[in-house]
């Protein structure tokens, strides 16, 4: 099936991060071509620096942008404890635990503004739940990776959040029963 080549073909690290993830992940390679594809990988986008603002706007594709925003916080999920053990509430210059998801998964937040525990652990389960809002959304996933991901926005957590956040605030309103 497609579920299986698309599943087959992810790279070994991905097959290792927790299954909700990687539902995500098969979900998004159909996708790649329509979100623009890969243009800055050799064959999946992988996290090895922070990226900054001006990458993100120029020079990543959608689907790179998706897929590095997904790998960030399903590598978020399993890094949170000792993240969230290392954030001291300064600036991310000063502060370890900033500095771990800066290296860990490609993002930077503001470690110095309150809330800042609260929305690492939040983060992981949001995109969760707004991917399980697309999977039983008639409009689907690939309406999901094009509303709830925008690469102009801050890259940082709080920015990446911010869309998924209001995808889930809109379609959690759409959605039946609620």
């Amino acid at each position: 099936s497609a579920r299986e080549a698309a599943l087959a073909s992810l790279p070994e690290d991905v097959k290792g991060l927790p299954p909700l993830f990687v539902e995500i992940f098969v979900e998004l390679l159909p996708y790649k071509s329509v979100l623009g594809g890969i243009r800055n990988f050799k064959d999946f986008p992988k996290i090895d620096h922070k990226v900054k603002a001006e990458e993100f706007r120029h020079g990543y594709t959608d689907f790179e942008y998706v897929y590095l925003t997904v790998l960030g916080l399903a590598l978020l999920h399993t890094n949170v404890e000792e993240i969230v053990r290392r954030c001291n509430g300064k600036v991310y210059t000063q502060n370890p635990g900033v500095q771990l998801l800066e290296v860990t998964c490609g993002m930077t937040m503001h470690g110095d503004r309150s809330g800042a525990t609260a929305l690492l652990r939040s983060a992981p389960q949001s995109l969760i739940e707004g991917f399980r809002l697309a999977k039983e959304s008639k409009r689907g996933t690939l309406q999901f990776f094009r509303e709830a991901f925008d690469r102009k926005a801050d890259p940082c957590l709080e920015g990446r959040m911010g869309r998924i956040l209001e995808y889930l605030e809109k379609h959690s309103r759409a959605a039946p029963g609620a």
